[in-house]
């Protein structure tokens, strides 16, 4: 910037480092007061800070999961599905009950198996 005259502006004036000492001493008191609350960030940024400021929530997503596993302990059946032991999600999204019982057991379907079940839809 310039004035009328053409002669650039003195901002010596405003330059913080022109006294070392002084400046020195500013950052040494701006320190000082944000010591305490350095501290605090440092100790809240842990492992066990962050866990406790998580705690609400998980607790809340668990209690939430023990409330639904309380009331449909044999899992979520509807109006269109087969009230037996083993329906549960899969019968209820409309998978059939072969195949959800194939997903659930240990032994692979055979061939005509697949074709008997996708034949019955």
């Amino acid at each position: 910037m310039t004035d009328q005259t053409d002669k650039p502006i003195d901002f010596s004036e405003l330059d913080p480092t022109r006294d070392p000492l002084r400046f020195d001493s500013l950052v040494d008191d701006v320190m000082r007061n944000a010591e305490h609350e350095l501290a605090a960030r440092r100790e809240a940024n842990n492992i066990v800070g962050q866990l406790a400021r998580w705690r609400i929530p998980i607790l809340t997503a668990a209690a939430a999961a023990a409330v639904f596993l309380i009331v449909s302990p044999n899992g979520v059946t509807t109006q269109n599905t087969p009230t037996e032991p083993n329906s549960g999600i899969a019968e209820a999204i409309g998978i059939p009950t072969e195949f959800a019982a194939w997903m659930r057991g240990d032994a692979e379907p055979s061939m005509a198996d697949i074709y008997v079940g996708f034949s019955d839809q």
